[in-house]
């Protein structure tokens, strides 16, 4: 890749991450404000008969019996909505660490110094945005466990047991390490183009 073909796609990278970093800044503090809305209207907050399941497979509609909004769903309902605020935010800090690698790029200095420092920081990023997106996925089947136990949902002569599994997804601890052995090459890079420069 030469150095304009380089410095041309830094450039249009660099916009692409400074458009998602605003618009998941904003998400965040949209979440976070329907949160409190959230904890001080309670039940008005939410739509009536709005309460599902999502199976993955399937999505299961709640009769109006089971549409009661009570503290629970509230509270679940706030905790969600926080968790989002995070993962928005992590991401638009996320989108600021790429811009600043990016930056050197756009003048084509792909071996900067802050460059490596600045995708370590990324790899913890996008394990603490991991980390926050699989504790979402636990709250979401913890509460559905507690609040809609489903073999009361379901016909009991159709369901004869239900098991819940919770499981956590760790593909996000491998794109962690991966970023992060990318920056020990980038540091390996800044290296030997100093010495270049220093010989020069």
């Amino acid at each position: 890749m030469n150095r304009d073909k380089m410095m041309k796609t830094a450039r249009n990278f660099d916009i692409c991450a400074k458009v998602v970093g605003g618009i998941t800044g904003v998400m965040s503090i949209v979440m976070a404000v329907f949160a409190v809305l959230v904890l001080i209207l309670k039940d008005k907050m939410f739509q009536q008969g709005s309460l599902s399941l999502d199976l993955e497979f399937a999505t299961v509609y709640l009769t109006d019996a089971y549409q009661v909004i009570d503290n629970g769903i509230v509270l679940y309902g706030v905790a969600v909505l926080l968790l989002l605020a995070v993962v928005f935010l992590v991401i638009s800090y996320g989108c600021k660490l790429v811009r600043r690698i990016l930056a050197p790029m756009c003048e084509g200095r792909p071996f900067e110094e802050s460059v490596p420092a600045n995708l370590r920081k990324i790899a913890w990023t996008v394990l603490a945005g991991g980390l926050l997106m699989e504790i979402n996925k636990l709250v979401d089947g913890i509460f559905y466990e507690k609040h809609f136990p489903l073999e009361k949902l379901f016909a009991a002569n159709v369901v004869g047991k239900v098991e819940y599994s919770h499981t956590i997804d760790f593909g996000f601890v491998y794109a962690g390490c991966m970023i992060l052995l990318l920056s020990y090459v980038f540091a390996y890079g800044q290296q030997l183009q100093k010495e270049s420069d220093e010989t020069l």
